[in-house]
């Protein structure tokens, strides 16, 4: 966050990325530093006016404006494009440039820059001559939600300083997300990172990216792809990439089969290696049916369940189903793993359902130090026991280093055993979102840290949450475990039940390949 100062208003670029007026008191810190300015230049408050603006709409970057709004001399900009254009008088959005006075000395010029967001501003500040960019231009990933608006807002940003002669000593983003090691970055949502790469870029790293971006465009779009740079990462959303080769990766792609409470609903896990063709860690949602259910027999013995369920589609082009053109395909059941003498219990049809969550490719060439302990989670189910709600999750390990591990956990987690900003009847909805990732301090990505029945009870912090969440999480059972780069050996680290054998995983189990007609 920047806090500009003039003799009449004062500029924040930004508001932060937490709510909590108690952990992250924003506000009060800024009117701190506006107090001290005033009793140095001999100025009262109440003559200057606080303008709190944004280099654009992402919530770590308008979460503490609840803190400003409402307040005396002070104005919180709104975060639409409209809102934008209103208050600092672009008459013709994207095009116009817009000039934001602090006083009669100091200007500030307000350049449209859509691309990352729609509502992508930049600050070039004419006394320090500073150029303010956000999360367009930074020491780190630059996400790009649109692609072609991307190209032209570089292009014009890069001719508004050319064409008008101004000097710019330094380009200052909103991150920090590079290491001090060219080309790698820290994890998203790293919590710890030492060693850093400098914040202030230079006009020649903006040079950079706009040749990046126009190389790009005019190779077309089947040519779109990430690219690396010593101080920044070009790293387009995967909607404004071109999709996978047709019929590619074609093999037979193994899942872990995770039961949901609702009946016909179940999560699948792929199983992932770090090489062609298997190397995407990817989670969804299927409904299962099973339409030869009549020649099948109920089993005898039920302790069977205290296996992992995996299924084995038959052979098809994982890529058709990256690119969203897979509804339903089939694949034989089995309880334990196919791989290591699983028992073939009956074929099931599955239909996705989409979207799907977590599509992660193993890159071995990409390098993220310093990795935390991470799971993202999705939900199992979330029920009243004894008049507390209790959810239960699937946390499957985020894979990103080799060697690594892949591993499902089963955990609970008790709202009240949380600390959060969230108002409370809010906090459920937020907890059982699929898709969270959580990192679990003082872990670190090691085989002997990773959630198992031995953890016991972990706390665990919600990561991108601007609500500071932690919670305490209840281990139940670790569902699989394989070792990396290939994921073949199981882990042999610690002793324990794999399957939760409730009656709830009984009555699925029944219904995938037993049970007649429901």
């Amino acid at each position: 966050m920047y806090l500009l100062f003039g003799t009449k208003k004062i500029l924040l670029i930004d508001s932060g990325a937490t709510v909590s007026l108690t952990s992250f008191p924003i506000r009060q810190h800024v009117e701190t530093i506006i107090n001290r300015w005033c009793i140095n230049k001999k100025k009262k408050r109440e003559d200057l006016k606080l303008v709190v603006a944004h280099t654009h709409n992402h919530l770590d970057h308008i979460a503490g404006d609840g803190q400003f709004q409402g307040q005396l001399f002070t104005t919180v900009v709104g975060t639409t494009v409209e809102n934008v254009s209103y208050f600092f008088k672009l008459s013709k959005w994207p095009y116009s440039i817009g000039t934001f006075a602090l006083d009669n000395q100091r200007q500030v010029a307000i350049i449209p820059i859509p691309g990352h967001e729609n509502a992508s501003i930049a600050f070039y500040d004419c006394a320090t001559r500073l150029l303010f960019t956000g999360d367009s231009l930074l020491p780190g990933r630059l996400y790009i939600a649109n692609f072609s608006a991307n190209v032209d807002s570089i292009q014009r940003l890069l001719y508004f300083i050319e064409s008008n002669h101004l000097n710019v000593n330094a380009i200052l983003g909103a991150h920090i997300e590079m290491t001090q090691i060219d080309k790698v970055d820290y994890p998203i949502g790293a919590t710890y990172q030492p060693k850093e790469r400098l914040l202030n870029l230079s006009l020649d790293h903006l040079h950079q990216l706009n040749n990046e971006l126009q190389e790009q465009w005019k190779a077309g779009f089947d040519q779109r792809h990430k690219a690396y740079y010593d101080a920044f990462i070009v790293d387009p959303n995967p909607s404004q990439l071109p999709p996978y080769p047709s019929n590619g990766r074609m093999a037979e792609h193994g899942f872990i089969l995770l039961p949901l409470s609702t009946l016909d609903l179940v999560w699948i896990s792929h199983k992932p290696m770090f090489r062609t063709p298997h190397d995407f860690q990817l989670v969804l949602m299927a409904k299962v049916t099973h339409p030869n259910v009549n020649s099948l027999s109920l089993p005898t013995n039920t302790n069977v369940l205290q296996n992992q369920w995996t299924i084995l589609p038959d052979l098809w082009s994982l890529n058709n189903l990256l690119n969203g053109n897979m509804t339903t395909f089939s694949a034989q059941l089995f309880i334990g793993n196919f791989e290591q003498g699983g028992q073939y219990l009956c074929n099931i049809t599955l239909e996705i359902v989409w979207p799907s969550l977590t599509i992660v490719q193993l890159n071995a060439s990409e390098i993220e130090p310093y990795q935390p302990l991470r799971y993202s989670s999705y939900l199992l189910s979330n029920m009243i026991v004894n008049n507390q709600t209790e959810i239960h999750l699937y946390l499957l390990h985020q894979i990103r280093v080799q060697p690594d591990f892949d591993t499902i956990a089963h955990a609970t987690i008790d709202p009240f055993n949380c600390t959060t900003d969230i108002e409370r009847e809010q906090l459920v909805d937020l907890l059982t979102k699929n898709g969270n990732e959580w990192a679990f301090p003082g872990l670190n990505n090691e085989l002997l840290n990773r959630l198992t029945v031995s953890s016991g009870v972990v706390r665990a912090q919600l990561l991108n949450d601007i609500y500071s969440t932690v919670c305490s999480m209840s281990i139940i059972e670790e569902i699989q475990c394989t070792l990396g780069p290939d994921f073949y050996d199981n882990c042999h680290v610690t002793s324990h039940s794999v399957c939760n054998s409730s009656s709830l995983l009984t009555i699925l189990f029944f219904w995938l390949c037993f049970q007649k007609e429901l």
